[in-house]
């Protein structure tokens, strides 16, 4: 039983450290509204306070004091219809309590704040920023528990997570085509996160057979589901400070053509915090009377010769009592994983009258969230297979300036990361997403407003397989039919001085 939670703990803590729901799962790209507008397609760009996050070499293009801030408010809906799942004994059955239609999330609108300052003489910039560069959640109702246990938390799934980078920046023009930038990230991160283990039903076992009549409880259905596991509802809540950095290069070998070159990259986090997990056991009366009466005696005598542990005679002893059992109480934990680092390249047209277009292409190393080692204060070690691809976004940009008002479009698209061995609702990157935005720009003497729209088109994914981890305590993935979209919309201020 133990073992089980530990694994389950281990899916809690990588998910708090990546988790969420948008942009190869976690990654929040939406710093600064023209670059925003503009589809991320902004490193050859970068002629704002953002540029401390897209590539900071642009610094230098400003001249005297700005002051900015983006506001960010996103609406992200999942759908997800659960996969069958065929039992040890060969029957197909609803996974667990999973219900039997698709269900949506939980509705919820995030508000992602960024904002910044710098200063520039046009050889040497400094400045100050704050921004996210991971985070959301996500909170479902996926379970029909009052059919299993009433006594289960109503959301099954729950995660909230801040992840706050402090980031001071300079750059330097080394000549008036050549500049350089470099930021350092104070990142603080918290955290907490909530979802259920699977356990299997011990009376799948072998050895069971010789003292139960395993052939009557599935006449009885009570091999199947919502009886087919033991759910264990894990909750983690915890924090840490972490480092790194970025660094950036401008190159401007004709007037109007510019070429930006960055890259991100973060120290391991470590995430320490507590984790509480209690066991939540099905209930039905009728066969918890006979175990009671008929299976116990034999436990004992197994128990008493050392042929099972007290924890598989407590699992079996109750499996339809409708107990819960705390596992772990407040238990300190600690994992270390790396974050991913992200580069790539960038160019800006201005050659055509009044119009501005932008093209990037970026590359983010998911693969470095491959196997997390967690560390429980009480001795328990376990470690988590994630095993996500790397991704490879590209996007373009067009800004047009009216003169009372510039108008902007940008279209980009980017893979999915996690493997279908390891989706899970908590973060649906289910497919590929074709992002389209339309955003405006209003010049009002020294300060420019702007807004912009986004929409997000991602293809459904269907997941076939339910994948058992090592341990045969809980499940690397959730199988089942994953839809997505995302609506955006941000608003944004600058303030030049």
């Amino acid at each position: 039983m133990r073992r089980g939670i530990a694994y389950a703990l281990a899916a809690v803590l990588s998910l708090a450290l990546v988790g969420g729901v948008l942009a190869s799962g976690v990654a929040l790209t939406g710093v600064g509204a023209r670059a925003t507008a503009l589809g991320g397609a902004y490193r050859g760009l970068a002629t704002d306070w953002s540029a401390m996050y897209w590539n900071p070499a642009g610094l230098v293009q400003l001249s005297g004091f700005q002051v900015g801030g983006s506001f960010e408010f996103i609406h992200p809906v999942a759908k997800f219809k659960a996969a069958p799942w065929v039992t040890p004994l060969g029957d197909t059955t609803r996974f667990s309590a999973f219900r039997d239609g698709e269900v949506e999330n939980k509705p919820r609108t995030f508000f992602v704040p960024a904002g910044g300052f710098v200063y520039s003489n046009e050889k040497f910039a400094f400045g100050l920023a704050v921004f996210a560069p991971f985070g959301l959640g996500a909170t479902w109702d996926l379970m029909d528990t009052q059919s299993f246990n009433p006594a289960y938390p109503e959301y099954e799934y729950d995660d909230d997570l801040q992840m706050i980078d402090v980031h001071p920046t300079v750059a330097v023009a080394l000549n008036d085509w050549l500049s350089v930038g470099a930021g350092l990230s104070i990142m603080f991160n918290k955290i907490m996160i909530r979802k259920p283990a699977f356990i299997p039903n011990p009376y799948y076992s072998d050895e069971l057979s010789l003292i139960v009549k395993l052939t009557h409880m599935r006449d009885k259905g009570l091999l199947n589901a919502p009886y087919t596991h033991l759910l264990v509802d894990t909750k983690l809540e915890g924090d840490g400070v972490g480092l790194g950095g970025n660094f950036g290069v401008m190159l401007k070998p004709t007037e109007n053509l510019s070429i930006g070159f960055s890259a991100r990259f973060y120290q391991d986090a470590t995430i320490k915090g507590h984790v509480n997990g209690t066991a939540y056991f099905p209930s039905d009366s009728s066969t918890n009377k006979a175990i009671q009466l008929f299976v116990k005696p034999q436990l004992d005598d197994k128990l008493a010769k050392g042929e099972i542990t007290e924890s598989e005679y407590f699992a079996v002893l109750n499996a339809y009592s409708g107990q819960t059992a705390v596992v772990y109480d407040n238990v300190g934990a600690t994992a270390t994983m790396p974050l991913p680092s992200n580069i790539g390249f960038g160019i800006a047209y201005t050659g055509i009258p009044n119009t501005v277009l932008t093209f990037d292409v970026d590359w983010t190393k998911w693969s470095a969230w491959n196997v997390i080692d967690i560390s429980l204060d009480n001795g328990d070690k376990s470690a988590l297979k994630e095993m996500w691809r790397d991704c490879m976004r590209v996007g373009g940009g067009i800004e047009h300036n009216f003169g009372s008002f510039v108008l902007r479009g940008s279209y980009y698209t980017e893979p999915e990361a996690p493997p279908a061995t390891t989706l899970t609702p908590t973060i649906p990157d289910i497919s590929r997403r074709q992002v389209f935005n339309v955003g405006v720009g209003i010049p009002l003497g020294n300060v420019v407003l702007h807004a912009s729209f986004e929409k997000m088109f991602i293809g459904d994914r269907e997941v076939k397989q339910w994948i058992p981890d090592e341990s045969g305590t809980d499940y690397l993935n959730v199988a089942g039919h994953y839809k997505m979209s995302d609506t955006n919309a941000m608003f944004g201020i600058e303030y030049n001085f």
